[in-house]
């Protein structure tokens, strides 16, 4: 993927972006910033997945977010008060990142009010999404929580199937034991709530 195919530069003129991006290849499990690492750059993922993980005090692994090419991280916390990681930003497969640093960001944006325009809808579109999940946090009811993700996932390419990697990554964003979520899926199937094939569920 190049860097001018990113939703963030839609309707933007041409730019030179080898001028503002410094880009570099990571292998897999490469760790490319640690938590509690200082954010200076926005980076956008070229090739690979890029996983944010954090750990509890007893070691247990959670899993913030995974994030696919087209997709970008960085751009909220570079412009917050604190510029710190939330997690380890982990290269779960062997990828390729953009980073740009915040000071030729501004020159972009200040040259491209497109490139400006899409900025500030990532940014709302993300603190929507956050607001989001905050929401879904509230379900204390495994199959309500459940429920409630399944269908802020649906949209318009997809009204009635939610695509998912496994039980185990549903249970890590649901912040949810693997096991309960896997017996609250076959009691929703069984009331006909949902209808599962593989790694696809169907909202009835």
């Amino acid at each position: 993927m190049k860097i001018n195919e990113f939703k963030m530069f839609k309707n933007a003129n041409h730019h030179n972006y080898n001028n503002y991006f410094k880009t570099i290849d990571y292998q897999s499990n490469a760790m490319i910033f640690n938590e509690g690492d200082e954010c200076t750059n926005i980076s956008f993922i070229l090739e690979g997945t890029v996983s944010i993980r954090t750990y509890s005090l007893n070691g247990k692994e959670e899993i913030l977010n995974t994030l696919h090419p087209g997709e970008i991280f960085g751009d909220v916390i570079c412009f917050s008060g604190n510029k710190k990681y939330i997690g380890h930003v982990i290269a779960d497969k062997n990828c390729k990142i953009a980073h740009v640093n915040k000071n030729n960001w501004l020159k972009l944006i200040q040259k491209d009010s497109a490139i400006l325009t899409n900025f500030i809808e990532n940014i709302t579109d993300k603190t929507f999404k956050t607001k989001m999940e905050n929401k879904m946090l509230l379900h204390k009811n495994i199959e309500d929580r459940i429920y409630y993700y399944l269908n802020t996932k649906l949209n318009k390419k997809s009204p009635s199937t939610v695509i998912i990697k496994n039980v185990t990554e549903l249970a890590k964003i649901l912040n949810l034991p693997r096991p309960s979520v896997s017996r609250s899926l076959n009691k929703m199937e069984k009331r006909g709530l949902i209808k599962r094939n593989k790694n696809k569920i169907e909202v009835l």
